[in-house]
């Protein structure tokens, strides 16, 4: 009778949807480049999505980041309903 508790429910909802909005600009950079001169990264330039700022590029960092980090803690959290109940009471295979 394990259950997630609400905070592994919580990280692990908000890792799944920040990493999908992150899939989705890294899609979007699949004719992005990294070799090449100055002027054909002139040319090849996205436009600025966020704040006239940030590009896809910027934008799947800043929204891949903190979906690892959720995921991390939605992995530390998947046992703390096990936390009151005794080592011995707990089957392991």
């Amino acid at each position: 009778n394990e259950r997630l508790t609400r905070t592994a429910w919580i990280s692990f909802i908000s890792s799944l949807t920040l990493g999908i909005f992150a899939i989705y600009f890294f899609v979007g950079l699949k004719d992005y480049e990294v070799f090449g001169s100055a002027e054909d990264n002139e040319r090849r330039a996205h436009s600025c999505i966020l704040f006239d700022f940030f590009g896809p590029h910027d934008m799947w960092h800043l929204l891949s980041a903190p979906s690892v980090f959720f995921m991390y803690i939605f992995v530390l959290c998947i046992d703390d309903d096990l936390k009151c109940v005794p080592r011995r009471s707990i089957p392991i295979f």
